[in-house]
């Protein structure tokens, strides 16, 4: 079976990315497409033996255009989601092209998830379109990111085929073992997108930079890249600011560079941004709720068990195990905790239960469980047959995760009701584990206790409304 994925082109935060660094170069001549300029691939000197005609980038823009370009960019209001209007880039990130060091080097921040290789893809066909520029290089810091950009170029080529009245591009990985498709990049006319790791033209010995008399008439395959020109788009720059790496970026003779990344170390030319809170607000990531309990001292140390909450005339007490000292040694002890008792006191000194003075008893109410609340902020529940507080506290976990599953699920039935969303949408609830063990057999506590605390949730009145699934049919799933 076949996907065909849909990709929405008109994404305003995504044409925003784009047009701020196509906006950079305006005033350009936009030159014939695939066609750019040409340049001889020359050492120079009367021993030099030919001279090979590339087709390369160029730039004519005086630099006080680029400065003013790169200011307008910089200046620039967004509309945010309650339609109010902010900076896109505030003051202080704004910088003076004249008198920085970094020459044309632009950072694109963009928040994991936004669809950072689209909108880079996308500039490049834009840079193409506007100026015909036709040599880009993507340069990445691992062997998972390149082949992550090497199938986003491969699912886009229809949609930019077709955004961009049936533009053709090639897109390749550059490969040690074919070094001559270097010449294909230089000497084509039309738009070449070359993938490289960066580690794979960082050392004098490797492949790129080795001249083989037998090959490509002498010359290192990145003489023809640097003859070119090209863009170079640095995928996730922070990890290549080492000195080597930067030397390695320098040897392209890129005619500018574009850093796309969410978490930029060195900021250079800022002329875009997309925060965390901007993704957010505009509803473009997914939202994802962790559900976590905290702990700010050991609890393998200071055992409590509630084991059953009373609700009699005199008031509510709690039964209750912990450890105490006594003359024999430290044991389990049951004991009657009423409000204001001191576990400290009660367990005999034991300097774990510092801090552990009973705040409040709460008694089970609409099938919730009851439990005990200390002073140090502390909440332990009824009936949790647990060893230790660590236990106590991964099936509290798995407990209040359902129950927000089970909040999600009547929410949303509400929302459909209303017809504000679609029916489609559904929560996800993920569990991160500690071992396997404790989940994929049958008698995993993990299994035994989500499907104890389901059935204890799916009974609650308050979602008498839903129409949840029997527990064996709720989690089948296991992925490491």
């Amino acid at each position: 079976m076949t996907i065909d994925i849909k990709f929405d082109a008109n994404q305003q935060y995504q044409l925003d990315a784009i047009n701020s660094v196509v906006d950079l170069f305006i005033g350009q001549e936009a030159l014939s497409q695939g066609f750019t300029t040409t340049t001889a691939l020359d050492r120079g000197g009367p021993d030099a033996l030919f001279d090979e005609v590339v087709f390369g980038n160029s730039l004519d823009l005086a630099g006080s255009t680029l400065e003013a370009n790169l200011r307008r960019v910089q200046d620039r209001a967004i509309s945010q989601i309650d339609g109010t209007q902010r900076p896109l880039i505030d003051e202080e990130l704004r910088t003076d092209l004249t008198t920085e060091a970094d020459g044309l080097d632009f950072s694109i921040e963009m928040e994991t998830g936004t669809g950072k290789t689209y909108i880079y893809v996308r500039t490049i066909a834009e840079l193409n379109k506007k100026y015909g520029y036709t040599k880009f290089i993507v340069v990445v810091p691992s062997v998972a990111i390149r082949e992550g950009v090497l199938s986003s170029l491969r699912l886009l080529k229809a949609h930019i085929r077709e955004l961009y009245d049936g533009l053709q591009f090639d897109s390749y990985v550059w490969d040690s073992r074919f070094p001559t498709q270097v010449r294909q990049f230089a000497t084509a006319s039309h738009l070449q997108i070359m993938v490289m790791n960066i580690d794979s033209f960082t050392k004098e010995t490797n492949i790129m930079n080795k001249a083989d008399p037998d090959l490509l008439n002498g010359y290192a395959p990145i003489e023809y890249l640097s003859a070119c020109n090209p863009i170079v788009i640095m995928d996730e720059p922070q990890s290549m600011e080492t000195q080597i790496r930067r030397d390695a970026i320098r040897s392209l003779s890129p005619l500018f560079c574009l850093r796309y990344s969410a978490t930029h170390k060195d900021l250079k030319h800022l002329v875009y941004r997309l925060t965390p809170v901007d993704a957010y607000d505009l509803r473009i990531v997914k939202r994802i709720g962790v559900l976590s309990i905290t702990k700010d001292e050991d609890f393998n140390e200071a055992f409590v068990e509630v084991v059953k909450i009373h609700s009699t005339r005199g008031g509510i007490t709690a039964s209750a195990r912990i450890h105490k000292t006594g003359k024999l040694g430290t044991k389990p002890t049951v004991l009657t905790l009423r409000k204001d008792n001191d576990l400290f006191r009660m367990s005999g000194g034991r300097s774990a239960y510092q801090g552990w003075s009973v705040e409040d008893i709460h008694a089970g109410v609409d099938g919730n469980r009851g439990f005990v609340e200390f002073s140090n902020g502390r909440k332990v529940y009824e009936g949790l047959a647990a060893g230790t507080h660590t236990e106590q506290h991964q099936r509290l976990m798995i407990r209040q995760a359902i129950e927000s599953h089970f909040e999600k699920e009547l929410q949303l039935k509400l929302r459909r009701r209303r017809d504000i969303i679609p029916a489609r949408i559904k929560p996800l609830t993920l569990f991160f584990i500690d071992k396997v063990a404790n989940y994929y057999p049958a008698d995993g506590k993990f299994r035994e206790w989500f499907e104890q605390e389901y059935e204890f949730v799916r009974s609650d009145p308050r979602f008498r409304a839903l129409e949840m699934p029997e527990v064996a049919d709720v989690h089948d799933g296991y992925f490491a």
